[in-house]
């Protein structure tokens, strides 16, 4: 293939040689790809898309129904546009222009699956193309001038420049009629008209002040240009003198596109949406029909009686205009928005997207995410956090905003509460919702009632506020550095110390913070809040902008787009295990169900799996991520072989051992035990004495009638409960006598441990089995203990 390969060797050449060199390239299972629809063309009833990152294929046979068929990516996908790219369709071929790396031709015979067929590398940034028999006519302008290039496409798979024609001015539309080349200027006036009867030796026979515009179209013998507030029909009789016919204004002072269909033409007004004229007689063109589009209209396309538009922040847009004066919208196909941050509930993605818009994706299918529906926010919607049916929108310049997602095909605005500045992030605790502003610090909402949020407590950042994580009874605050706040009374939230490392965002788990930002990962020890210090660091090629953390792994969000996979085992020493670099910037990282969700700003959203630490629970295991949270906070270990035996019975003493490094925050918080017993079968000598002395002491286990322990003993659901429960209330004596009726047929309230099994149900951390009931004389697994404990205490 024709130029190619200097393209990919200065890729790599330009790539991070530590990545490329050291770790492999993890696995991408998923993506919903989004961007911004530039140009649209439409072809035996399926309209192609050009947006930021190369091209979608839209079936449009049932117009109030369109549907993605598939898309084609740009290859070198780190070559952002922010121009283009644009295309044309002709036969079975689709050619796309893009800023960055220049045309590509691509095959879409079968529309479903488009495959690359060639390429020609750029002169400098091509800005549009027509296509006429065997040859591509590519506007582009370059440091040494402007050129119309003739590219020879008669071997799609070889393509390559046969000539090329000086054009005056920065090129701007392209278009062929006839044996001659129209092509428009975006900076200057002149319309260059080219003879290309013979693509080979192409030339100038005109240049008149004409030709300022971004689109033009060619009728039978009239050329019609798009020309921001207004748009022009210029006869073309005689190519070689162009006449002005006429000049009109568009009412939204922003014509970006425009066709031709018949006696009418088309034009897309940006936020005017389509406007509609008749040109029977075009020197006195005159508005008949407009609609008014979602997005900005910035490309459309007609065929028979249907118009489509590309609209940004829409998606495209068919409209009914079988009646041009009067324009309806058919159907539309929203092209996913890119979000600025994210969150994952229950099969749901809530993405916080440009256009001041909440995204809603159903990701139980992770390998094909599906957009449900989006809702508009109040500001400029940078993160969002669901909790319980509730959607908190950290929304700019609009403070925080409240939508219920309880259904999620309805989201509906609920509450608004307005921050000074402008919020960033937002993280939920029990009522309170703590909001990072940017030019303010940390405002704390009571949201008790989500439809009346109101001012609870406010801690002034020193610097920028940008991101905000709570664990236990703490709240982190990235404001260049990283702060700790003891918000214990949400009210009065107070500043205990600050970690003196490059901040934009930060995750806990356990005794650590995984703090991102400029310099890379630096992981601190923030067991004690008043004297975080730091552990390890990981230096990274990029900027850390986002952080999440499962088990023994650090999944890192760079801010072009990187996604970083860190061991994190021995937080002294983390070392990128593996990586995938995105082609958009950073937009929020999510860790659920088994997967790693990346958001992508002028791209869509990323969807990995999420790293196993044991051969035996891969990620889509169904206690797996349970089992990750409990080794992440230093609950669980595996064996020695390296599998963590799921299937493995949980004795009394393995469980003393469980609970009493959740209660204390991991092993190295268990305190010694003195030498006094408190069980005759569990002595000093004993591996797990320490564990069952502090679950004792701490009024979790009390022995049977006996005075013994029985360490041995596997544990049944009726027991595991207890040890839940007590865990959680603070002691037996604190586990409330349940009310109502018992949840399960074989746990009467007669049953020893009934109050525990409700205690827990009450909780969240227990449920019953498919046939309705709890079946307490089951034995507990490991798998099952997880899960037990990760929700018991919060891990997750």
């Amino acid at each position: 293939m024709r130029c190619v390969l200097p393209a990919v060797i200065l890729l790599l050449v330009l790539s991070p040689v530590s990545v490329l060199a050291q770790t492999p390239e993890w696995p991408l299972v998923g993506e919903l790809v989004g961007g911004k629809p530039r140009d649209v063309a439409v072809q035996d009833g399926i309209a192609y898309v050009a947006i930021n990152w190369g091209m979608m294929a839209i079936d449009v046979s049932a117009p109030e129904s369109p549907s993605l068929l598939a898309h084609w990516l740009v290859p070198c996908m780190h070559h952002y546009t922010q121009y283009g790219p644009y295309m044309a369709v002709s036969g079975d071929r689709a050619y796309l222009v893009h800023e960055g790396t220049g045309l590509w031709i691509i095959d879409i015979a079968d529309p479903a699956d488009p495959n690359l067929l060639g390429f020609v590398d750029a002169l400098g940034t091509p800005r549009d193309v027509a296509v006429s028999g065997a040859y591509a006519f590519v506007g582009e302008d370059t440091l040494y001038g402007s050129w119309l290039r003739v590219i020879d496409v008669s071997d799609p798979s070889d393509p390559f420049e046969l000539a090329r024609c000086a054009l005056v001015g920065w090129p701007g539309a392209v278009a062929v009629k006839d044996g001659y080349a129209y092509v428009t200027s975006e900076r200057h006036l002149e319309l260059s008209v080219i003879d290309i009867s013979d693509p080979a030796h192409p030339v100038m026979v005109a240049n008149p002040p004409l030709g300022h515009g971004h689109d033009l179209t060619v009728g039978e013998s009239y050329l019609y240009i798009a020309d921001m507030g207004k748009f022009r029909v210029i006869d073309i009789g005689d190519p070689a003198t162009p006449v002005l016919k006429s000049e009109s204004l568009v009412p939204g002072y922003c014509a970006k596109g425009v066709s031709v269909w018949g006696s009418h033409v088309y034009v897309a007004d940006r936020a005017a949406g389509l406007r509609v004229y008749d040109v029977e007689d075009p020197a006195n063109p005159t508005e008949v029909g407009f609609l008014e589009t979602p997005g900005n209209a910035r490309a459309v396309a007609v065929s028979a009686d249907y118009a489509y538009l590309a609209a940004m922040g829409g998606g495209l847009v068919v409209a009914d205009v079988s009646a041009p004066e009067a324009p309806t919208q058919a159907g539309i196909w929203s092209v996913p928005r890119y979000p600025s941050g994210l969150s994952v509930s229950d099969g749901t993605a809530f993405l916080a997207a440009a256009a001041a818009r909440l995204v809603l994706v159903d990701v139980t299918d992770v390998k094909n995410p599906i957009e449900l529906i989006s809702v508009k926010s109040r500001g400029d919607a940078e993160n969002v956090v669901v909790r319980d049916g509730y959607a908190y929108v950290a929304d700019g310049e609009a403070g925080l905003t409240i939508v219920d997602v309880t259904e999620p095909t309805s989201p509906a605005v609920i509450g608004q509460w307005g921050t000074p500045g402008e919020a960033y992030d937002v993280a939920v605790s029990g009522d309170h919702a703590y909001v990072a502003d940017r030019y303010t610090g940390l405002w704390v909402l009571d949201v008790t009632d989500p439809t009346d949020p109101g001012w609870a407590g406010l801690w002034a950042a020193p610097s920028s506020a940008y991101h905000v994580t709570l664990a236990g009874g703490y709240a982190y605050v990235a404001a260049d550095e990283l702060w700790i706040l003891d918000v214990s009374d949400p009210a009065a939230p107070v500043g205990l110390s600050y970690f003196p490392f490059s901040t934009i965002a930060v995750a806990v788990a356990g005794d650590l913070a995984y703090v991102g930002g400029r310099d890379g990962l630096s992981i601190a020890d923030v067991s004690s809040p008043m004297e975080p210090f730091e552990v390890g660091t990981l230096e990274t090629y990029f900027t850390v902008c986002d952080v999440a953390v499962l088990g023994t792994t650090a999944y890192l969000g760079g801010s072009y787009g990187e996604f970083s996979v860190v061991d994190v085992s021995d937080p002294a020493q983390p070392w990128e295990v593996a990586h995938w670099d995105s082609p958009g910037h950073d937009g929020g990282l999510a860790v659920s169900g088994g997967y790693v969700y990346q958001g992508a700003r002028e791209w869509g959203l990323l969807i990995f799996p999420a790293r196993a630490t044991f051969g035996d629970v891969g990620n889509d295991y169904w206690a797996f991520e349970h089992v990750e949270a409990c080794v992440g906070s230093g609950i669980v270990d595996g064996y020695p072989d390296g599998l963590y035996h799921s299937e493995v019975a949980v004795t009394r003493d393995q469980m003393a051992v469980y609970v009493s490094r959740a209660l204390a925050g991991g092993d190295a918080n268990v305190p010694e035990a003195g030498s006094d017993p408190t069980f005759s079968d569990v002595l000093e000598d004993h591996w797990a004495y320490g564990y069952v002395e502090y679950a004792a002491q701490q009024q979790v286990v009390r022995g049977f009638s006996d005075g013994l322990y029985r360490p041995g003993l596997e544990l049944d659901r009726g027991q595991m409960a207890v040890y839940i429960a007590r865990s959680i209330a603070g002691s037996d004596d604190a586990v409330p006598s349940p009310t109502g009726a018992p949840s399960f047929e074989d746990v009467p309230d007669t049953f020893w441990s009934c109050r525990h099994v409700e205690y827990c149900v009450s909780q969240g951390v227990v449920a019953g089995y498919e046939d309705g009931l709890y079946h307490p004389e089951l034995t507990v697994t490991r798998d099952q203990m997880a899960v037990y404990v990760s929700r018991a205490f919060g891990l997750l």
